[in-house]
């Protein structure tokens, strides 16, 4: 008879090879997540789960993606001082923004769901793995809505 673990559901030696590899310490204030003796997130006394540098917490991949992450807010941190080569985009010079799609996911939950097709997306707003940055998107957005804003004020003067 073959016996798991209650706690996990894995048998015994699968059980204690992932022990071997993922550690938890309490260092101070803070929990810290380790995966082979490598740092990878921690998590604060004020309950903020960050990543330790180079600042990637990744949940899920193009292959294994979360279906649905559900938050109160999104912040995007966009301090001067952790860009470089920074330049404006004029409105004018947009690309176009992706097609608009409706689709059901082959796998996963199911259902319907409305989102942008990658293949007419530019390249401004593809990520290297052939998905779509929606920050991207949103200032993309942003560039169109300021050239809707000016041809407006053109067509009332």
């Amino acid at each position: 008879m073959r016996r798991y673990s209650l706690k996990t559901g894995l048998p015994p030696e699968a059980e204690e090879a992932i022990k071997s590899l993922i550690g938890v310490s309490v260092e101070g204030d803070r929990i810290v997540f380790s995966i082979n003796g490598i740092r990878i997130a921690e998590l604060t006394a004020d309950a903020i789960l960050g990543a330790v540098a180079p600042n990637t917490l990744s949940l899920g991949d193009h292959e294994n993606y979360l279906h649905s992450i559900t938050v109160a807010n999104v912040i995007i941190p966009s301090r001067p001082e952790t860009k470089k080569n920074i330049r404006s985009l004029s409105a004018d010079d947009a690309p176009p923004l992706p097609d608009v799609i409706e689709y059901e996911r082959a796998e996963g939950k199911g259902g319907r769901e409305v989102g942008f097709d990658s293949e007419t997306a530019p390249d401004l707003v593809k990520t290297p793995e052939g998905g779509i940055d929606l920050k991207a998107v949103l200032a993309l957005l942003a560039l169109h809505l300021v050239r809707l804003e000016r041809r407006l004020e053109q067509i009332s003067s």
